[in-house]
């Protein structure tokens, strides 16, 4: 779950787990903006303030599952 959407600043990742993650921000042509990678979070916070407005993409990928939603950056 991340929240919020849209989103001007900041976005909140709430993991499953508090173990390793990795979360990749990809415009919309599948270009890789920002990679973060956390350890022992449950809940990692991803500044977006840099971006531009817009439509993006994220990934999480922790315990070989991979997670993919849409940011919507105000």
């Amino acid at each position: 779950m991340f929240y919020p959407n849209p989103a001007s600043d900041n976005v909140f990742f709430k993991l499953a787990n508090t173990g390793k993650a990795r979360i990749e921000i990809l415009d919309i042509t599948g270009n890789m903006l920002k990679q973060i990678e956390a350890d022992h979070l449950d809940v990692i916070e991803v500044n977006v303030s840099d971006l531009s407005k817009g439509l993006y993409i994220y990934k999480v990928y922790q315990d070989g599952k991979t997670g993919i939603g849409k940011i919507t950056k105000e």
